[in-house]
């Protein structure tokens, strides 16, 4: 669709925004290049985060002598051994893509589980290999890293017979430091629960939770360094235009550039305490503390599938992870939105949310539903249209539904240019 087609509709029917880091990243250079901030971040936590464990005393042990030793292994690391953990993360990937037995053995004992929708744990660690041989480090999405720690605990010492761990690796190493002291009841857990009690978990999260606050831009939205370049008058119209305003981000920019409400569906920085499974974490800037435990950081099956079902049947003083199921349902009975943009948004490592979103529009009853998806680059309007087919697996009445829902496309460049750029 074309900049009038949308602007007329946008002024006529409740539309609701979905947006994600592509909607930061037009304030300020430092979310397009999170690598570039990744040691800088090391070295902030090392001197100055936050970690607190609640419970019994073999699950506060483990989770705190499994981040301590992390901590002194990593304390004194340069820069250049701090970016090798990443290119040995690859090598780890690629030795179980380069194992065709493993991989079947993996796949027979059902410790590759593909999704209804065709993913499964194989195709992020071929992500990571692909987009790092393709293009750099740099690109890997920041997020897939942590699927690393599943395999590691899936293969063990299970499969000693066709596969050995690679020597001299340092992300290997890290794991194993990380995994120092062990649960009272690991024999129970399985490759997901050992991954949220290994050290490195709790480091990355911090260490992500710290490079996304930006040197404190994402909660002040103060000294972004391409604010010039945004109308402000025009981008604060755009955006209270919208009955409702979502995003995947953990920032604060649109609350404090254009006072309104935004829920955040992975979470967001808080100045109030937070346990989520029975953790509190938090950074410190500008002198004061953000707890962060409330982010939803990491690959889709640990950290948005098993963590928040984990942490919701835990007892205790835990937070209540809200479901993308509650968050859409609300907006359908709240706002009766039947028009949704997606916007900065891409869909690597974020299917789920167009599942849920599409599902949740029958589940109450959207009349005439429409998604609008913005595209900065040619041919990702092609790549998220077959993605959207590939996730409608319901059953026939549902599918029927679906299939019927307006799909739109119009570019992010559009966009900018008439809501956004002076």
């Amino acid at each position: 669709m074309n900049i009038r087609e949308f602007d007329e509709l946008l002024g006529n029917k409740d539309m609701a925004i979905l947006c994600g880091n592509g909607m930061s990243m037009n304030f300020d250079s430092g979310y397009g290049n999170l690598y570039d901030r990744f040691y800088e971040s090391h070295k902030s936590i090392m001197r100055d985060s936050n970690f607190e464990v609640i419970g019994g005393t073999p699950f506060i042990k483990s989770l705190t002598s499994n981040f301590k030793a992390i901590s002194k292994y990593l304390y004194g690391i340069n820069k250049s051994q701090f970016y090798k953990l990443f290119e040995d993360a690859v090598l780890f990937a690629e030795s179980i893509l380069d194992n065709s037995d493993l991989i079947e053995r993996l796949c027979n004992d059902k410790k590759v589980q593909k999704l209804v929708f065709g993913i499964d744990q194989l195709n992020i660690i071929k992500l990571i290999s692909k987009t790092y041989r393709d293009k750099g480090l740099e690109y890997v999405n920041i997020e897939f890293w942590t699927i690393l720690l599943y395999f590691y605990y899936s293969i063990g010492n299970n499969y000693d017979d066709i596969y050995k761990f690679p020597k001299a690796n340092s992300f290997i190493s890290l794991l194993e430091i990380g995994a120092s002291f062990s649960y009272i009841i690991d024999n129970q857990l399985d490759s997901y629960g050992k991954s949220l009690v290994n050290g490195f978990t709790t480091y990355y999260r911090l260490l992500l939770a710290d490079t996304i606050m930006n040197n404190g831009k994402s909660v002040t939205a103060e000294d972004l360094d391409r604010i010039d370049n945004i109308d402000l008058i025009k981008y604060k119209t755009f955006i209270r235009s919208f009955s409702r305003v979502m995003t995947t981000n953990y920032d604060w920019l649109i609350e404090k550039l254009v006072e309104v409400d935004v829920l955040h569906i992975h979470g967001s920085y808080s100045l109030r305490e937070v346990h989520i499974f029975n953790q509190s974490l938090s950074v410190n800037c500008n002198g004061r503390t953000y707890f962060c435990s409330d982010l939803t950081i990491g690959d889709y099956f640990t950290f948005k599938s098993f963590l928040p079902v984990t942490n919701n049947l835990m007892k205790g003083k835990n937070k209540r992870i809200h479901t993308l199921q509650d968050d859409f349902g609300t907006l359908f009975n709240d706002c009766k939105c039947s028009t949704i943009l997606i916007f900065g948004l891409s869909i690597e490592n974020d299917q789920h949310i167009i599942r849920n979103l599409i599902l949740e529009l029958f589940n109450n009853n959207v009349d005439k539903p429409q998604i609008i998806y913005s595209y900065f680059n040619d041919g990702e309007d092609i790549i998220f249209r077959k993605e959207v087919d590939k996730l409608i697996t319901f059953r026939s009445d549902v599918n029927e539904y679906c299939h019927n829902m307006e799909l739109k496309f119009i570019r992010t460049q559009d966009l900018l240019a008439q809501y956004f750029y002076k």
